[in-house]
């Protein structure tokens, strides 16, 4: 009998109780594009442009050239991008496919991507200039906060053969947040690169399998606002004193 009284009024008390639910989590959603224009500058043939080649020079080599990547990425659909409006971005990684120069040994390269401040003409840029009779701030796309960002991040990559197509994952997560928090429907980019020059398959590369790929993860919602820091204090030439 009292072991049935408790049993009753276990009963009760898990009746009352609320029942569990699982807690929620994000569904993250995936989209694949490309890019939709891509060139490249060349210190060593500055009037060049090379907007329809199908692979572009990256790397620093002091015996021949400087030569950068410039690439602009649709993001939102209205831009012909992949993403919703209201996309708010986990991960977005650009992969290049790149070989070395064959006239070069075997050796390590490794990529930069920065945010591209000012617009380029894929049919019209080169070393000197963004477009027909507009110069860069400096030369290769290089006045930092002017043409380009400060550089983020890259990816280093070993080959050795010469029909060797590797991938470099550049991590462009930040600038595209950073972008669509701003409203921007599509992004440019300049890619630099330091140890071995390589070649990269281009948007007009032949092979579909080369071509640039860009990668994104998403959620849906409305991106929140860029935090910032307010420190309260002494004002320059002012004295801290009590009254």
């Amino acid at each position: 009998m009292v072991s049935l009284m408790l049993f009753s009024t276990w009963i009760q008390v898990i009746d009352n109780e609320s029942i569990l639910e699982e807690a929620p989590v994000p569904r993250f959603l995936s989209a694949s594009d490309t890019l939709s224009e891509d060139a490249q500058t060349n210190s060593s043939q500055p009037s060049n442009n090379y907007g329809s080649a199908s692979n572009l020079l990256v790397g620093d080599d002091p015996s021949f050239t400087n030569a950068r990547i410039l690439a602009n990425i649709p993001l939102t659909l209205n831009a012909n991008g992949v993403l919703p409006s209201t996309a708010i971005v986990s991960e977005a990684i650009l992969d290049l496919r790149c070989q070395k120069l064959s006239v070069l040994d075997a050796g390590d390269t490794a990529l930069y991507p920065a945010r591209l401040l000012t617009d380029f003409d894929e049919a019209n840029a080169t070393h000197n200039v963004s477009d027909t009779g507009t110069y860069w701030n400096e030369s290769g796309a290089d006045g930092v906060g002017v043409d380009r960002g400060h550089w983020e991040p890259g990816d280093m990559v070993s080959i050795t053969n010469n029909n060797q197509y590797r991938i470099f994952s550049l991590n462009l997560t930040s600038l595209v947040q950073d972008a669509l928090r701003n409203g921007e429907s599509n992004m440019s980019i300049v890619i630099s690169g330091v140890g071995m020059p390589v070649f990269c398959a281009s948007a007009e590369h032949p092979s579909s399998v080369r071509r640039p790929t860009m990668d994104f993860e998403y959620t849906m919602g409305v991106a929140p606002s860029q935090g910032s820091v307010l420190i309260a204090g002494p004002q320059n030439g002012e004295i801290i004193a009590d009254e």
